[in-house]
């Protein structure tokens, strides 16, 4: 069943418009753009007016795609709505997948979806991160050059949380961004929230492997170094799915595709207690 699968999926990402050579793992790719962690200045940070705020995430969004119904017209709307009602969001966060095919068009279509987005926000930004797709047609340069902040591996901190974007749009974090983020986190304590594209756990539908880390002792190594560091909640897209896969110290949340289900997530921050919730939105 596999092997048939991944021939269509072979089939699939062969086409003109798709770069088959880069749907996979690709450790090497990964190192590249990891060579370090960057550190948002305060003029990138949020800053939230409140120790207890949202944070609106979004995903898949898939920019150039063949969808005949597309819904960022509906989360601009409930955004609208939720400023009027005194419960705008502090920031956003697309968790990956922007482009279809990694073109520049595409990108750019994104760029003038998120300035109607910070408009209503306000001085909130849209916060990114790399998706596999993204990386299409040597999407990654266009990404690098075009997308927030200009960078796949960044931190930043709130008042009391440490958020990092780790790179997994390769299907790895590959051994130099691991240990880069081993020592990181060996000097913060603060709690933590990981942004990401790609589960690191294999649930029920990611059992080919394709849809989450294909290194399983590299999951093992990222699950157990998240549960010994104070982290809080994992957030993840790729599988166009809601799923929650919890562990001993945290989630791991996977926000299902705003393309496909016309579906978003809200994290409520609370910087008081280091505790984070969220809410499924429906549009």
């Amino acid at each position: 069943m596999v092997t048939v699968l991944l021939c269509l999926a072979c089939i699939l990402f062969t086409s003109c418009e798709y770069d088959f050579q880069n749907a996979f793992y690709r450790s090497k790719d990964t190192d590249s753009r990891t060579k370090t962690c960057i550190t948002l200045d305060d003029s990138q940070i949020p800053h939230p007016s409140s120790d207890i705020y949202t944070v609106a995430i979004f995903s898949d969004i898939h920019f150039g795609g063949k969808q005949t119904t597309r819904h960022e017209q509906a989360f601009l709307n409930w955004l609208t709505k939720a400023k009027a009602d005194g419960n705008c969001p502090e920031f956003c966060i697309c968790l990956g997948d922007i482009a279809e095919h990694g073109k520049e068009s595409e990108f750019a279509a994104y760029n003038k979806f998120c300035e109607q987005v910070e408009a209503i926000l306000g001085d909130g930004k849209v916060y990114n991160v790399l998706g596999n797709h993204d990386l299409y047609n040597n999407g990654w340069n266009h990404y690098n050059q075009m997308i927030f902040p200009n960078s796949s591996f960044y931190t930043f901190k709130t008042k009391k949380f440490s958020w990092y974007c780790i790179d997994s749009a390769s299907g790895t974090l590959g051994k130099k961004q691991f240990d880069k983020l081993k020592a990181l986190f060996a000097q913060d304590s603060a709690p933590k929230i990981i942004i990401t594209h790609i589960p690191a756990y294999g649930n029920p539908l990611n059992y080919m492997g394709y849809f989450s880390f294909q290194n399983t002792y590299e999951t093992d190594m990222l699950l157990t170094l998240y549960s010994k560091n104070n982290v809080k909640i994992v957030t993840c897209g790729h599988i166009h799915q809601s799923y929650k896969n919890y562990f001993n110290t945290f989630v791991e949340l996977t926000v299902p595709s705003i393309t496909e289900s016309n579906q978003w997530t809200v994290l409520t921050i609370n910087e008081n207690d280091g505790s984070v919730s969220e809410l499924l939105i429906s549009g």
